[in-house]
């Protein structure tokens, strides 16, 4: 088989599997949950939790893809947010164990702010560049299938 056909078809997986790990690593839950989660913390702050939570996202984002994203390189953003992403949501496990307020809010913006900051450009630039034009509906339907399990199932489950 010709390696250019062989390169074509691991990068279209690739671009399937970031997708599918993105809506496992919860942004789409944190985010529309967010009142739920602060609800058993804070009450009085899971009115505005979600705004606040969403509203963050915004300038790490235009950051992110303008000028660190074409700084640092999509591999280097990849693994930086792994670590983050992942390191933000144990300790937020650690404050939800312990009972600390203080934790569970100071990593759950930590974890918003890393995906925003290191994540979200490699989610949005890298499929797109990497997918064959005629594939690219067949990526964006596996996308949408697992934001749609992600944003269902918590709820059923809480």
């Amino acid at each position: 088989m010709d390696p250019y056909v062989l390169n074509k078809k691991r990068a279209f997986y690739m671009a399937i599997h970031l997708n599918i790990y993105t809506q496992f690593i919860g942004v789409n839950t944190i985010s529309v949950l967010a009142g739920v989660m602060m609800q058993s913390v804070d009450p009085g702050m899971s009115l505005y939790s979600n705004l606040l939570l969403n509203g963050i996202r915004i300038p790490p984002t235009i950051l992110a893809t303008f000028y660190i994203g074409t700084k640092l390189g999509r591999r280097t953003l990849y693994l930086i947010s792994g670590v983050l992403i992942g390191l933000s949501l144990y300790m937020t496990a650690i404050g939800y164990l312990v009972n600390n307020t203080t934790l569970i809010v100071t990593f759950i913006y930590a974890y918003m702010v890393s995906f925003s900051l290191f994540y979200t450009p490699v989610n949005y630039s890298y499929p797109t560049e990497i997918t064959p034009p005629d594939k690219i509906t067949f990526a964006n339907i596996y996308n949408q299938a697992f934001l749609a399990m992600s944003l269902f199932f918590p709820p059923i489950i809480i």
